[in-house]
């Protein structure tokens, strides 16, 4: 917060000793234009680029090294900020209810799966299974199928921080729990406390960066437009202010959370009956009531005894099970569809989450238009005395930064390890970069030639 304050009045204090630069279009009397200096050049793409990036929002639990692939990302491509800040806007945990509820809409819980590598014990009753394919007569054996979740939601614990301690066995991973399943406390009847803030610095500096690009886009009038029309360099710092704003709100209706908190589960009963270890357990998993008072002595198409831990038949690994009138079948090999995790409720959402959702969206929307809209307001999109290579790197800045931006967005959050994002930020960097980076160079090549301006 402090490097931020002092960026700030290191740049917007009156530069002295430097010979004015005259400007024969200049309509501001007001506006003193003097050589501009390597060192300021530098604290001007400090103050209004590099120190934007440095606010972006980071997702619960999110180690530093993801957080700087994340900056780094935001400060080429800006518009993936803009998605990152409002991700927390559409979420809106901030009117979900209680500490645990506030927790699930913001992404900071998470439960233990099954995943593909699980298998079968003998005399395991597995609920919720779906039985499908070919059964001969006298036939009980099938094959397991556990569904596969994309890297978005499983959790890579190289990547995150998990309150308390996990020992998964073999066959289960972590996963998000979701905004749509519902959790309770552990304990109902005791008060719950997670860690969580409200980002405090990076609202205040978002602050900060936000009133110091509108100075930049005022200090831009009259000459320096006049000068390089739709390409002046003070008005490259709109997409810049745009994602500090989005983050700003997006901060301010989702608390942030150094770590992820485990909820229980009946297949964190299951791992843990497998040797499975976890420790911090914060909540539950609500299960459906009819689930609840289901007799576990009776059986019906969800649920599946297996009756051995399988053998290979053929090159096939099949497993016993217990055969149930009510399963349907139909051609091929018997399958038994295993879910991921077990039974639960969807939660209830807030009408005000609802609006929260839709005005994330129009963020988006907006923050897309604006700058089309701010530099035809004044500029007319007339290119006045710029040159193609200004005009070029300026706009394809713009214009290439949001739609990588988007794309960035997108494809590294499918990605769960801190180096698959690494790798594929390298590409987006070789794909995308030259125009933000060619930007930064003509941001400091039209300074260097215009001069830095204060008013008097």
């Amino acid at each position: 917060m402090l490097l931020f304050l002092a960026l700030a009045i290191t740049y917007f204090a009156k530069p002295v000793r430097a010979a004015p630069i005259q400007h024969s279009t200049n309509s501001d009397s007001n506006l003193q234009c003097v050589n501009a200096t390597w060192d300021q050049i530098v604290l001007f793409i400090l103050l209004n680029y590099v120190t934007h990036a440095m606010t972006v929002r980071s997702e619960p639990g999110e180690k530093r090294l993801v957080t700087a692939f994340n900056a780094f990302s935001a400060l080429l491509m800006p518009f993936s900020g803009v998605f990152r800040g409002a991700r927390g806007l559409i979420a809106g945990a901030r009117w979900a209810g209680n500490k645990l509820a506030m927790a699930r809409a913001a992404g900071a819980l998470c439960m233990v799966s099954r995943s593909e590598g699980w298998s079968p014990r003998k005399n395991e009753e597995v609920r919720g299974c779906t039985v499908r394919g070919g059964k001969k007569a006298g036939q009980r054996r099938a094959k397991i199928e556990v569904p596969k979740f994309t890297s978005q939601s499983v959790i890579d614990l190289s990547s995150s921080h998990i309150h308390g301690q996990v020992s998964l066995p073999e066959g289960y991973m972590l996963l998000h729990t979701g905004n749509q399943m519902d959790v309770e406390p552990e304990f109902p009847h005791s008060p719950i406390n997670l860690a969580s803030n409200l980002s405090t610095p990076k609202i205040v500096a978002s602050l900060v960066q936000v009133t110091a690009a509108v100075i930049t886009l005022y200090h831009s009038r009259g000459t320096q437009l006049d000068t390089y029309g739709y390409a002046a360099f003070g008005l490259t710092v709109i997409p810049y202010a745009l994602m500090s704003i989005v983050n700003l709100v997006g901060n301010l209706v989702c608390p942030s959370y150094d770590a992820l908190y485990m909820v229980r589960s009946e297949v964190m009963d299951e791992a843990e009956a497998r040797g499975g270890k976890f420790s911090g357990i914060v909540g539950q998993i609500v299960v459906p009531e009819d689930t609840r008072q289901q007799d576990r002595g009776s059986y019906g198409p969800d649920k599946v005894k297996f009756t051995d831990e399988g053998s290979d038949v053929k090159g096939l690994k099949l497993y016993g099970y217990e055969d149930q009138e009510t399963f349907s079948y139909t051609l091929g090999t018997t399958i038994i569809e295993v879910p991921a995790y077990g039974p639960s409720t969807v939660a209830r959402k807030m009408p005000i989450q609802k609006a929260s959702l839709v005005v994330g969206y129009l963020f988006i929307a907006i923050t897309f238009l604006t700058p089309y809209i701010v530099i035809g307001v004044l500029t007319r999109f007339k290119p006045q005395s710029s040159t193609a290579l200004q005009r070029g790197f300026t706009m394809a800045w713009l214009v290439v930064g949001q739609v990588s931006g988007y794309l960035c967005y997108f494809f590294m959050e499918e990605k769960s390890k801190w180096h698959e994002r690494g790798m594929l930020f390298a590409i987006f960097v070789i794909l995308f970069g030259a125009p933000a980076i060619g930007g930064f160079v003509i941001v400091g090549l039209m300074m260097k030639e215009f001069g830095y301006c204060v008013d008097l």
